[in-house]
């Protein structure tokens, strides 16, 4: 099993907790202090990502474990006094349907996303002129019974 470990806001950043899946961590430290309602996105960034997250609120008794699909596994209450535990099984991470959909990425479609401004030249402009103002196009036609694999 591969952890990473993200602090504070680091894990308000969407990106931040998909790279630390795409290097191959199926268990995700979260500890934060500040608002406690990230603990909704926190569910969403495992079940985005199919990773379980150990979530820690700092300066609280708050804390609780996600599974890869998002669901609450274990979260703090009184009773138990501070402890929680979840089994985590690393098969269920990598078996997920986020992984699956990872593993399908299509990177070179929104690499112009990764650069800053419009000095990506996009690699659909046309080398030459089109005649009487005409627009380079292209579309796709997918059914709706495609299944990604």
């Amino acid at each position: 099993m591969r952890l990473g470990i993200l602090i504070g806001e680091d894990n308000d950043v969407v990106e931040n907790v998909r790279m630390t899946a795409l290097m191959g961590a199926t268990l995700l430290i979260a500890p934060m202090r500040g608002d406690r309602s990230r603990r909704a996105t926190l569910a969403a960034r495992a079940a985005d990502n199919g990773m379980y997250i150990a979530y820690a609120h700092t300066s609280s008794d708050q804390a609780m474990i996600v599974g890869p699909d998002g669901r609450v596994l274990a979260r703090h209450s009184r009773a138990n006094d501070g402890l929680i535990v979840a089994r985590v099984l690393p098969s269920l991470a990598e078996a997920s349907s986020a992984r699956q959909a990872l593993a399908a990425r299509r990177p070179d479609l929104y690499a112009p996303l990764a650069h800053r401004g419009n000095a990506y030249p996009l690699a659909m402009e046309t080398e030459r002129p089109a005649p009487r103002g005409a627009l380079p196009l292209s579309f796709a036609i997918v059914g709706r019974n495609r299944v990604m694999r």
